[in-house]
């Protein structure tokens, strides 16, 4: 756990001084932070039985849900007017500013 945590302390430390910038692969990899913990098998058994996520699999599941919502968010604020209607409209469990 140490392996994968560590470089991420560091990387957050430096963007909190203003040397560094996240990737998303960082985000997804400290989102993944408490996903892993909660694992009890980050490898598959040497007979090869699946008897648990692999931590491979918890963050690149995690890179993918960052990914959307990075990319759902993008086309939000590129196409507001999309939106507008929804959130004007109490019928559509929007609420009315």
């Amino acid at each position: 756990m140490a392996a994968h945590v560590l470089p991420l302390t560091v990387k957050l430390m430096l963007e909190k001084e203003g040397h560094y910038a996240l990737t998303d692969e960082d985000r997804a990899a400290c989102l993944a932070t408490d996903l892993l913990l909660a694992e009890t098998q980050w490898v598959e058994d040497r007979d090869g039985r699946d008897t648990g996520r692999s931590w491979q699999e918890v963050v690149h599941k995690t890179a993918r849900s960052v990914r959307f919502d990075a990319i759902w968010e993008k086309y939000k604020r590129e196409h507001p007017e999309l939106f507008q209607r929804d959130a004007e409209d109490p019928a559509t469990g929007g609420s009315q500013a």
